[in-house]
């Protein structure tokens, strides 16, 4: 008898043969198993992602809210104010987050001066971060500021209110951006 007729080198290579389909049965469940941990985990890492996003989203919400707050509460008392537009630049200024790239106040008609239709004060973000007025924005811009979205909304705001605008381009600085309006009185 040859030695590859014996039984004990057929019972080795039998065995040989399920060492090896198992072997490979095992690496196989275990690459599913990795792919299906992996595909999981990436599920678990874009919800934690997506989670820190909007609450960095509404964290920066509520910072600017807080400045426009403040520019309403400064409107009130507005024809008492001495230095009117430096207390608008020093607000949009001090959250330096670049989160607030213009911003201002537009008033009602005759509400400040009662020989004076249309006054506002809008600022723009210069590239050193300083804010400079705009003295001609209404010149310049096609629409009147109270033919606007945000003004017209803001007009039937309940106090405290605060309204976001859609995205869009302004029609002076060329910037696009959304526009948190809040009615002063």
């Amino acid at each position: 008898m040859k030695w590859h007729d014996s039984v004990r080198v057929k019972l080795i290579g039998f065995f040989f043969i399920v060492s090896i389909v198992f072997m490979i049965t095992l690496l196989s469940v275990i690459n599913i198993l990795k792919h299906d941990a992996l595909m999981h985990n990436a599920s678990d890492e874009v919800n934690l992602a997506t989670i820190q996003v909007l609450n960095n989203l509404q964290n920066n919400k509520y910072r600017v809210e807080e400045i426009v707050l403040a520019l309403a509460s400064v409107s009130r008392d507005f024809n008492h104010t001495v230095d009117q537009e430096k207390i608008i630049r020093n607000l949009l200024e001090a959250n330096n987050s670049g989160l607030i790239i213009s911003g201002g106040i537009w008033f009602a008609p005759y509400a400040i001066d009662s020989n004076r239709e249309d006054l506002n004060y809008f600022f723009n973000r210069e590239k050193d971060n300083s804010f400079t007025l705009v003295k001609d924005y209404l010149q310049n811009s096609p629409i009147h500021y109270r033919d606007t979205e945000y003004y017209v909304v803001a007009s039937y705001l309940k106090k405290g209110e605060i309204y976001w605008t859609k995205v869009y381009q302004d029609p002076v600085t060329k910037k696009r951006y959304d526009h948190s309006s809040i009615s002063y009185i």
